[in-house]
């Protein structure tokens, strides 16, 4: 690939080159690689209380250092060149009241850095176990925002009273898998109420209201929650887009910032439709999240049976065939959209031979 166009093109690029970690904390890395910002090495990577939150790990610092030496880089430097060029007029593009909001309330949560009054003290261990399952679901890591939201929301832990509709009975009496699917629902609240926050921000809404969301929490509909969130979000950024003068180079940077995909938002309600909670936005390139949301849409279709399928499995079965699902995905991003139902099939069959035990042994 000689040229990088845009950034499906720059992820495209990245994953081939085993680098599979957000964009952006790439660039960090290269522009102290490349002098541009004058910082060392081990300040991407060191975690340390009075600083910043770790760029990424040691290790993939030293990856991308070796493929900059080697010059493998190059298209990906060039890439920056022209967007730095772009970047250049940026401020009169876009109001100043809209420009993206970059802060520490969206990098990764982790414990070793978090204040004491970020979330509570028994939501803490969950949160842990949360990050832990999300690098197992190939999910982007829960943020310091979503931790906040999900330490408010804890406590809805206890309204659910009755799981017979989403666990199996053993799945009841069983302490982990029932505390997994409990915590995993609170995080997708805790995703929703955080993206409205975001959102709320970037569109410069001072006075901030969620008693719309609140009352959907007060009757447990997570499925309703997310198609009324999804509407809304969808008319806010068509404000935010009528009052921002921006051109038509800009707009894929525009939708990138302010626009959770609509892919994104396809997988996220079939997951909840199979699971009752996400696992979380796909750590995968646009094109492999795009093949995921298309498998969703075969898997509504119920060829083979397989919505009818998929729901007569134990809850813990139903989202090994979700994740198994996943990791292929995340491994053959630019497959046809033609060949992921003979992949569904397969991955069913292999779900519904195996045993129930845990996740995290698939």
């Amino acid at each position: 690939m000689d040229k990088l166009n845009n950034l499906e093109d720059v992820k495209r690029f990245l994953h081939q080159l085993g680098i599979h970690m957000e964009e952006a904390a790439v660039r960090q890395v290269v522009n102290v690689l490349s002098g541009k910002v004058r910082q060392s090495l081990y300040s991407l990577f060191a975690i340390r209380q009075d600083k910043p939150a770790p760029v990424c790990g040691k290790g993939s610092v030293y990856k991308i250092k070796k493929l900059y030496d080697e010059g493998k880089l190059k298209p990906y430097l060039d890439y920056l060149k022209v967007i730095a060029k772009e970047d250049g007029n940026q401020s009169a593009i876009i109001k100043p009241k809209y420009a993206e909001v970059e802060n520490d309330l969206d990098a990764p949560w982790q414990f070793g850095l978090s204040k004491s009054n970020d979330v509570l003290a028994e939501a803490i261990p969950w949160l842990m176990e949360l990050q832990l399952y999300r690098k197992t679901y190939c999910s982007k890591p829960i943020t310091i925002r979503e931790a906040k939201w999900f330490s408010r929301l804890s406590g809805f832990r206890q309204t659910f009273s009755d799981l017979s509709d989403f666990l199996t009975a053993s799945e009841i009496h069983d302490d982990k898998i029932r505390n997994s699917f409990l915590w995993n629902v609170i995080a997708t609240w805790a995703k929703l109420y955080a993206y409205r926050e975001k959102l709320d921000t970037t569109a410069g809404i001072e006075k901030t209201d969620y008693s719309d969301l609140d009352s959907y929490m007060g009757t447990n509909s997570l499925k309703a929650l997310d198609e009324y969130n999804n509407k809304w979000s969808l008319i806010t950024v068509k404000r935010i887009a009528n009052e921002v003068e921006i051109t038509r180079e800009d707009l894929e940077k525009f939708n990138v910032r302010y626009m959770m995909s609509s892919n994104i938002d396809n997988v996220r309600s079939g997951e909840i439709y199979f699971l009752a909670h996400s696992l979380g936005d796909p750590e995968m390139t646009d094109s492999a999240i795009d093949l995921y949301s298309h498998a969703f849409t075969i898997i509504f279709l119920d060829l083979d049976g397989f919505s009818k399928r998929l729901l007569k499995l134990p809850y813990i079965l139903r989202i090994r065939f979700l994740v198994n699902l996943r990791r292929w995905i995340s491994e053959h991003p630019d497959e046809l959209k033609s060949s992921i139902e003979p992949v569904i099939g397969q991955i069913m069959e292999k779900v519904e031979k195996s045993s129930h035990s845990e996740i995290d042994s698939t």
